[in-house]
């Protein structure tokens, strides 16, 4: 009976300890966590984030079906190498232009070493009188 009687004294006590404990414990873990309005600013701020992204990664989206097209360009023409007749019809064409330019070149030397008697000559009966 002795446990009864110790029972009955610390019951109200211990009920009374018990609640300030729970109670303090539920207001710390009030400041602990955050608030609705708080996950809501959260929530407003990462969805701003995410629009800003989905806008970047359409642009981006755009920009490589662009390089997209410019490089299926590119691999046509890249395809497209001429052939070994077509390199010696070009070859064969720029030796008809050089043979041109060195005709006229001949030309050019041909008469720079006329005017250049011509000054000699000029020279040597400038230089008897």
């Amino acid at each position: 009976m002795d446990w009864l009687r110790v029972l009955q004294v610390l019951w109200p006590i211990a009920v009374v300890v018990a609640s300030l404990v729970l109670g303090a414990g539920f207001l710390w873990l009030k400041t602990q966590l955050p608030t609705k309005t708080d996950l809501g600013e959260v929530e407003k701020r990462l969805t701003s984030k995410i629009d800003a992204h989905d806008e970047r990664l359409d642009r981006g989206g755009e920009k490589i079906a662009d390089i997209d097209k410019r490089l299926a360009v590119v691999e046509e023409d890249c395809e497209s190498q001429p052939g070994k007749a077509e390199l010696n019809q070009g070859i064969t064409v720029l030796a008809g232009r050089m043979s041109g330019v060195e005709s006229g070149l001949r030309g050019v030397e041909k008469a720079l070493s006329t005017q250049n008697s011509y000054v000699m000559a000029l020279v040597e009966q400038g230089l008897r009188s």
